[in-house]
């Protein structure tokens, strides 16, 4: 402000606040007098600070300027973001260059203004000044002069807040099955591991420092937690990388914001290291992440674990507090801090991070001009040898892989080449694509061009973690074999593939390539080692596998560096790029993949049963009990299992085609049983082709708790959430699937085909985004689609999945417990008395299950107009033993009548091919309706109730009031029809 209006005296004494804001490197809202004055950035176009005038600023620094200042006549109307014209400007108050900003004035108007051209050639030039906002000023805000004590005092109510929240949160853990294992803090020298060690001071007493020495670091912040630990006392437990960076700088290239191999090189592997000695029972360690620091934290618990530290607890206690909560705190509690802070610098931590700002860098540069030089001189060199100038690294472009849009429009608007003409690191030609080889099958060849850092045994260790591995020391060669294809590698880089078909020799062909890289840029951090659960991993020189302990499960390539770069150097070539799926759970692809699956065999076979008319069983027992039930669920259990592991031996999963076959073999696996003529008129097959299914779709749900096992650390809440889930989703999608089919077969389209679709079609969104949404935006999609699919699968269940899902499954969970002595599917014989079942059923289900009652003809007739509800309790029956109303009796084309009796008794429905049977026994005076199917006429038996029946019959054909009423009285009023 000084520099562009000659003065500060409007802000001096005043609290101030600078707020993050988007911007191409540092961009912060100065806010005063409760208002956004002004936003400050970093130009780096012109390499240094510059202030971006607002409307209350310009009302603020309008009477004191002595500089910056242009008044201007000769407009009218809507000014805002129009350009003054210089013959427009009458007067000009100080000297300014091109681009500064200016206070406007207009009579009695004020604005904010951008310079178009130097104060001493404004007034003729075309256009002089744009204006950025200008309007009459309002009454100048009142604001006391303030400092930071005064910021503390007034919000100490709420820092009080947040730090017994987070004291408390600590304590319970502690006191919790983690409490014997020491509390240790994780301290960077920055402000949010400083407010972590203080809520961690007041929750426990006995506390050890851990300080990770990159090798980088700023030497003030060296000293800073040196110091720290000694005034307070703690034992400091320091993990050193030493020149782990500048040894492998050569081979991997500047570190990017999209590529931190130096995490892992100068972090990961010295704190697992230093963990692994001074605790060696595991450690619970008190953290300063935030879920405002980057979007990756965004989703951070209180309780973290990372996989590569096992024996380690990471507690966040401050997840949810943002800088200015995190100031606060620490002014409060009187904590000293780094005195970076106080020299500019926003972020703490290694000085040539890419994640730092370039002002931050010019800040090093005024510091430290040797870390400095060091780091620039060596960027200037790797721009020279990759064909790139000195304005990509003056810009900073080197601090991404792959630029993000913003950095592109600015490479663009500068001319400034950002692809290197030459790899930096290891490259690759590829001289024959998967393409049909003389010999059978497909084959691949291309040479890798990696720096020889060690003996090529190492390659043959590292391809033991793929497959078989031999290798041959007189001729350098080393060979995989694996049941998908085999590989061989050459001394001189030259790379071998022969397999069945295209997508598998470009698969093999990728774990050829990713051994080779891996074995000879190693960099002995130790972290495949410690992360592998056998032991069968140890470092002397590189990488040395134990093929007898060693599983393939590919822990330790998810743990290793060298194979994150592996994935930048497959991007663009034709050799394939991304992760092998070899293993399952390895990605939430696999998981909705098989949930996905899980569900479509019974819900297509459920489908096809709906659409031939047939009703569910109830059964009175539970149908484990049932011998050939169990039998099957036995059987099915077996299949859904090798389907599983031949969906994840041969990485069909995340292929729609293969996952499409999957349910076809499972459908027709249930639809066979269910049609099994040894079944046929004996029991429901229906029955026992559910138990196959739900015996399948079981073997499925282990697969994938074993996966969700195997790929987390432990088997904690998310991995029990995402079971949860996926069988969830898939009872859904049948009960879903069984409602569609309903609705076409009963010809009710706003009752189920609507509530069938909606889950349908928002589960369905759900799998399409998951498994072909993009990064940042599928991600999104997932999580909206989540939400909903949540919020309605609860309505649903609420409201309809009770009555819907089948009866087997229904009644079991209704009933289980609970002695009865309603009978079973069988329906001949005599009946004993049993509860009144019906009086505790809801609303709802009593009248979709009458609904079932009514012949097909009459149903057609009275379709989504007729509503059934008993009004009278159940009379005793001394010819039946049973509590009865009334039943609906059709007669057949050949006279046969068919006695279809209240299911919600006898808990079963009779199918057609049972009726013969169910024609004896009957008692001499049912309490029945008779009528014919055809419609031509037919008779009442209650009594001598002639009249009744014929009445009905003449009006049951309209969908009047007068048919329902007909039905009511031939009936005797036990059922009353209405709408």
């Amino acid at each position: 402000f000084s520099e562009a209006f000659g003065t500060d005296s409007p802000l001096r004494g005043k609290a101030m606040f600078l707020n993050k804001v988007p911007g191409e490197d540092r961009a912060d809202e100065v806010v005063a007098f409760g208002a956004v004055i002004a936003v400050v950035r970093f130009d780096l176009r012109l390499d240094c600070m510059v202030l971006d005038l607002r409307q209350a600023g310009a009302e603020l620094f309008s009477e004191a300027a002595v500089k910056g200042t242009v008044r201007f006549a000769g407009m009218s109307g809507h000014l805002k973001g129009k350009t003054i014209p210089g013959q427009n400007v009458t007067e000009c108050v100080g000297e300014f260059q091109e681009g500064a900003p200016l206070i406007l004035r207009k009579g009695s108007k004020v604005g904010a203004g951008t310079a178009l051209a130097p104060s001493e050639g404004i007034k003729d030039a075309e256009k002089a000044v744009r204006i950025r906002d200008i309007a009459v000023p309002g009454e100048p805000a009142a604001s006391k002069d303030a400092d930071l004590s005064d910021f503390v005092r007034c919000n100490r109510d709420h820092i009080r807040r947040l730090a017994r929240r987070g004291v408390r949160e600590i304590k319970e853990f502690v006191k919790g099955p983690n409490g014997g294992l020491p509390i240790t803090v994780s301290f960077s020298g920055g402000k949010d591991s400083l407010a972590a060690y203080g809520l961690a001071r007041e929750a426990v007493g006995d506390l050890d420092l851990m300080y990770l020495d990159t090798g980088l670091e700023f030497p003030e912040t060296v000293e800073y937690v040196r110091r720290f630990a000694e005034k307070e006392g703690r034992r400091l437990h320091v993990a050193s990388g030493g020149d782990g960076f500048w040894n492998n700088v050569d081979a991997f290239g500047p570190p990017a914001k999209d590529f931190r191999w130096c995490c892992k090189v100068c972090k990961l592997g010295p704190a697992t290291s230093m963990i692994e000695s001074d605790f060696p029972k595991g450690t619970v360690t008190v953290e300063g992440n935030r879920w405002l620091e980057s979007y990756a934290r965004s989703g951070i618990g209180f309780v973290t674990r990372n996989p590569f530290v096992p024996n380690q607890v990471n507690l966040n206690p401050i997840r949810s507090w943002r800088a200015a909560d995190v100031w606060a705190y620490i002014l409060y509690s009187g904590l000293e801090y780094n005195p970076l802070y106080d020299r500019d610098f926003e972020r703490i931590g290694c000085y040539l991070c890419p994640s730092c700002l370039s002002s931050e860098w010019r800040n090093t540069g005024r510091i430290h001009p040797d870390l400095y030089s060091r780091w620039e001189d060596y960027l200037k060199d790797y721009a020279r040898r990759s064909g790139l100038s000195e304005e990509y690294v003056r810009m900073g472009f080197w601090r991404w892989k792959v630029l993000p849009p913003k950095m592109v429009q600015l490479a663009g608007d500068m001319n400034v080449k950002v692809v290197p003409e030459s790899a930096s690191g290891p490259s690759m030609d590829v001289l024959k694509g998967a393409s049909p080889c003389a010999a059978g099958g497909y084959s691949v060849e291309a040479v890798v061009h990696v720096r020889r850092n060690r003996d090529f045994s190492y390659v043959e260790d590292a391809l033991r973690t793929f497959g078989d591995a031999r290798y041959s020391p007189d001729y350098e060669i080393a060979m995989l074999r694996t049941p998908i294809g085999r590989a061989k590698l050459f001394g001189g880089g030259q790379v071998s593939v022969t397999a069945p078909d295209a997508g598998k020799a470009r698969e093999v062909f990728s774990m050829a390539v990713k051994a080779l890289v891996r074995a000879q840029m190693c960099t002995e951090c130790g972290i495949c080692a410690k992360s592998c659960r056998r032991r069968a991993i140890r470092i002397s020189g590189g990488m040395r596998v134990d093929p007898e302990r060693c599983t393939a499960c590919g822990r330790c390539e998810d743990s290793c560096m060298v194979m994150h770069y592996y994935d930048k150097l497959m991007d663009g070539t034709s050799g394939g790029k991304g992760k092998i799926r070899r293993r399952c759970g390895h990605g939430m692809d696999l998981i909705f993949g098989l949930a996905m699956v899980l569900g479509i065999g019974p819900a297509l076979a459920l489908m096809y049963l709906v659409v031939r008319n047939y009703t569910y069983p109830r059964v009175e027992q539970p149908f484990f009990s049932d011998p050939a039930f169990f039998g099957l669920f036995v059987v099915g259990l077996v299949i859904g299992s090798v389907l599983f592991l031949a969906l994840t031996m041969f990485r069909f999963a995340s292929n729609p085609i293969y996952m499409v076959l999957f349910a076809a073999v499972e459908m027709m696996a249930i639809l066979v049983v269910m049609n099994l003529r040894r079944f046929r008129g004996k029991s429901d097959s229906v029955f026992y082709g559910y138990g196959l299914g739900l015996g399948m779709a079981s073997g499925l749900a282990t697969g994938i708790c074993f996966v969700t096992a195997n790929a987390a650390e432990s088997f904690d809440a998310s991995a029990v959430a995402i079971i949860a889930i996926s069988v969830s989703l898939s009872l859904i999608l049948g009960a879903s699937a069984t409602d569609v089919g309903e609705g076409i077969a009963r010809n009710y389209p706003n009752q189920y085909l609507l509530k069938g679709l909606i889950p349908l079609v928002a589960y369905n969104l759900l799998l399409t985004v998951v498994l072909h949404g993009g990064e940042m935006g599928g991600i999104i999609v997932y999580y909206v689609c989540l939400v909903l699919m949540v919020v309605i699968s609860a309505l649903y269940f609420y409201r309809n999945m009770y009555v819907r899902l089948p009866g087997v499954v229904r009644d079991v969970l209704k009933m289980e417990g609970k002695k009865r002595d309603v009978p079973g599917r069988r329906c001949s014989g005599s009946v004993p008395a049993g509860p009144d079942l019906y009086d505790q059923a809801p609303v709802q289900h009593r009248r979709d299950h009458l609904l079932r009652l009514v012949p097909g003809d009459l149903a057609d007739v009275l379709h989504g107009e007729l509503a059934l509800e008993l009004r009278e309790p159940f009379r005793q029956d001394r010819h039946l033993g049973l509590q009865t109303g009334a039943a609906l009796v059709p007669v057949d084309e050949g006279g046969m009548r068919v006695r279809l009796r209240d299911a919600l008794l006898l808990r079963g429905s009779v199918r057609r091919n049972e009726s013969r049977r169910l024609g004896h026994g009957l008692p001499h005076r049912p309490l029945v309706v008779g009528c014919e199917i055809d419609g031509g006429g037919g008779a009442v038996q209650r009594g001598s109730a002639e009249r009744a029946s014929s009445r009905l019959l003449r009006q049951v054909h309209d969908p009047g009031a007068s048919a329902r009423v007909a039905l009511a009285q031939a009936v005797g009023h036990p059922i009353a029809c209405i709408r």
